[in-house]
Formats: structure tokens, C-alpha cells, sequence
């Protein structure tokens, strides 16, 4: 096994896969096992982050996250390192000025988050150069952490994974890593920390805005905020899975097509069936089977293939 230490960029990750989600309760743990191979046992897991202050259109958010942050003390595994939240007034031009000679200029509140970065490549250089461990993670897109995942690498001689939670590729993070990887949309719900966590003395309960769909009772699912596009497409190749028959066993899907009336009793209807066949000529699924001559759809009693669009 390789003892493995993982670097967690908060912001990056929050800001890369967590805003606007209800997977914002996220174990860092399973997160970090769910990334990697089993052959890594991780030793210690860094999440480096501010304390964010209060905000006017959303004056509660520094508490929810003061309570994630008393979550995550419970996880033996879990060391929060802080840096600071600064925010501060800037006088800018106004974007597309129509008038070229007025050149109007606003007061702009601008809120920065200082340190973590330089907090985590400072942890990252000196654990690799103690020998902490056998291997190094790194969970952020922030290029500013080329040159230290450099020095691991290249100076210590020590492999150093960078898992980025940001859509684009962060061109100087992949040059220097010795794998890197942009982290899949769904990861984040299947690694949640449970609703209520004790730490001894007190429960902590996940702020109720933050309670995620897999979390939620059946039947209040849909009552939660809207299927992503990622999980749309899921759903789809969810469809065509089934009727595949092959195996799908994510519980929030599954539900998802009893409720739309597209699955009933472990079995496509008709209009499911429908629907398959047209995620399945949407992606090129029967055109690719055809190709292999293999898994063809289930046909019906007339021995024909249910074409219904």
C-alpha cells in the first residue's frame, strides 16, 4: 500500500464542482478514496481554506460553513489549515462605457482569499522533502502550485497526482504532475458526509440547504433543486442501460424513472422503451453495436426490434 497524503484547495474545489449543487457537505475521505486507486491508504488528508465573512445577499453562509468546518474536526484523518479572507473597495471603469471621454468609474467591493495557496505548497514541498509519505495528491487547477508540484516531482523525487475539480486543463499543473486528471462532474454526491455527525459531545446536523437529492426521502427527491446537465445525460444513459439490460443501480435515477412513469416494476414501459431508443440514436449506441454485431436491444413478441420514436 501507498501511504498517500492529499492537499485539498477548498476554494478551487468549491468554486470548480461544489457551487450551485447540493453536494456541498462532501467528506473529504471518500472523496479522496473515490479518486484514487486502492493501492493508496491515505495517512492524512490537508484541506486548506479561509473563514469567509458575512456577505449582504447571503449573510449565512460564513455560519454554514463554520459548521462544515466543525464537521470535518469529527474525521481523524482531516487537518483544516486557514488562511484569510480579505475584502476590500476598488475604483474601476465601468465596462462597455458608451460615452469613450466620461470614463465614469464604480466603487467595486472585491473579496480575495489569501494564503491557502501559499499554505498548501508550502505543506505539499515540506512533507515531500520529510519523506511524509510514499505519494502526494493534489486537488486544485490553480497554476500558482506549478512550481511546487515541480520540486516534488523533479527535487524530491516523489510522485505527485493533481486531481483538478476545474472544467478546463490546467496546462502548467499537467506539465509537472506525474498524473493529473480533471475530477468527473458526479463524483462529489456519491461522497457526502451523513446528514448528522457527532463529535462526543454535540451532534452536528448538514444545513438544510445543503441536503442533496441521494440524502433526501423518495418522495421529496424531486422537490430538490434541478437535475444538473450531467445527471440528465446520466438519466439518458441510464435509459438505454436498462434497456440493454444492463445494470443500473443508482437508487436517485432509478427513482427518477418510476416517477416520470418511464420504469415500472424493474421494467422499461413503452414509453421508456421509446425513450431508450432515442438516447440510444442520440449517442450512437446502436450504430456502434451494430459494429460489433453484439448486445442488440431486446425484441418484442413480433420478433421485431420496438423502433417507436
Amino acid at each position: 500500500m501507498k501511504k498517500t497524503i492529499v492537499y485539498i484547495d477548498a476554494f478551487n474545489l468549491y468554486y470548480g464542482l461544489l457551487k450551485g449543487t447540493a453536494n456541498k457537505w462532501l467528506d473529504p475521505v471518500v472523496f479522496s478514496k473515490t479518486l484514487l486507486a486502492d493501492d493508496h491508504e491515505i495517512v492524512g488528508v490537508k484541506y486548506f481554506t479561509s473563514q469567509i465573512k458575512p456577505e449582504p445577499d447571503d449573510p449565512d453562509a460564513s455560519l454554514r460553513q463554520m459548521v462544515y468546518l466543525n464537521a470535518l474536526s469529527t474525521l481523524s484523518e482531516v487537518s483544516v489549515i486557514k488562511g484569510f479572507y480579505k475584502r476590500r473597495v476598488v475604483d474601476l471603469p465601468l465596462a462597455n462605457e458608451p460615452c469613450r471621454t466620461c470614463k465614469r468609474i464604480a466603487a467595486v467591493v472585491i473579496t480575495e482569499e489569501k494564503r491557502s495557496d501559499v499554505n498548501l505548497a508550502v505543506e505539499l514541498v515540506k512533507d515531500a522533502s520529510a519523506s511524509a509519505a510514499d505519494c502526494y495528491v493534489v486537488v486544485s487547477g490553480d497554476s500558482d502550485l506549478a512550481a511546487a508540484v515541480q520540486y516534488v516531482r523533479y527535487t524530491a523525487r516523489r510522485p505527485v497526482l493533481v486531481y483538478n475539480p476545474q472544467t478546463h486543463v490546467c496546462v502548467e499543473l499537467k506539465r509537472f504532475a506525474s498524473y493529473y486528471r480533471n475530477i468527473a462532474r458526479d463524483v462529489p454526491a456519491r461522497c457526502q458526509l451523513p446528514i448528522e455527525v457527532k463529535d462526543g459531545i454535540r451532534t452536528i446536523h448538514c444545513p438544510e440547504v445543503w441536503r442533496c437529492d441521494k440524502q433526501a426521502p423518495k418522495t421529496e427527491r424531486l422537490r430538490c433543486p434541478k437535475t444538473p446537465v450531467a445527471d440528465q445525460i446520466r438519466l439518458e444513459l441510464a435509459l438505454a442501460s436498462l434497456f440493454m439490460e444492463s445494470s443500473c443501480e443508482d437508487e436517485y435515477i432509478l427513482e427518477l424513472l418510476r416517477q416520470r412513469e418511464l420504469l415500472r416494476d424493474g421494467t422499461l414501459t413503452a414509453e421508456g422503451k421509446s425513450a431508450a431508443l432515442r438516447v440510444m440514436r442520440k449517442y450512437g449506441i446502436l450504430t456502434r453495436l451494430a459494429s460489433v454485431g453484439h448486445g442488440q436491444p431486446k425484441k418484442t413478441s413480433d420478433g421485431q426490434a420496438p423502433l417507436v420514436d
